[in-house]
């Protein structure tokens, strides 16, 4: 586990389709984080967000896809990275975080969705696995702290969890985790 006055703390994850629509978003601490309280506040920040790092694409400087970028926005630091039809920000505090650290959330959070999509990571994907992708998130980060960054224990916990989830003492019969992500996938 990794403290978070070591490294700070991760204030948000938010997924963000090609047009800037929200698919997820988790902010962490939002009494701390001035102008994301109300998520009227959110979408104006994450439609700044989107509106940035699309101008970031185009400014001649071509962003590799399935590789991290980083710009600031607002008060706060974005580790991003661009997919197909979607990006995955990791939001920290511009003044306090360290970029490594937030890099590598993004990196445990691709390493989590390659594993469990089959090296198919897209929206549609996410969408119809959206239990899995928020049990992802939040065995990795609670309440903006980083608990975890090997995906390999994430993806196992969450595997164990099949039985909370299906309410039964037996395994769930999807199959485990393989079985929770992939019943949707096209």
């Amino acid at each position: 586990m990794i403290s978070g006055d070591m490294v700070g703390s991760v204030k948000g994850v938010i997924v963000l389709d090609n047009e800037g629509r929200r698919i997820i978003a988790k902010y962490y601490n939002q009494e701390f984080n001035l102008g994301l309280q109300t998520d009227q506040q959110q979408k104006v920040f994450e439609r700044n967000l989107f509106q940035k790092s699309n101008k970031q694409e185009g400014s001649g400087a071509k962003l590799n896809m399935y590789e991290n970028d980083i710009m600031n926005v607002d008060d706060y630091v974005a580790i991003f990275r661009c997919y197909t039809d979607m990006t995955i920000y990791v939001l920290g505090d511009g003044k306090n975080d360290n970029e490594l650290i937030l890099a590598s959330v993004l990196d445990t959070i691709h390493d989590c969705f390659d594993q469990v999509f089959k090296h198919n990571i897209e929206r549609k994907s996410l969408i119809n696995n959206m239990t899995g992708v928020i049990l992802v998130i939040d065995e990795l980060i609670d309440q903006g702290i980083i608990m975890q960054l090997d995906p390999q224990i994430i993806l196992q916990r969450i595997s164990s969890k099949d039985v909370a989830i299906d309410g039964n003492e037996n395994p769930a019969p999807s199959g485990g985790l393989m079985g929770m992500f992939g019943g949707n996938q096209a």
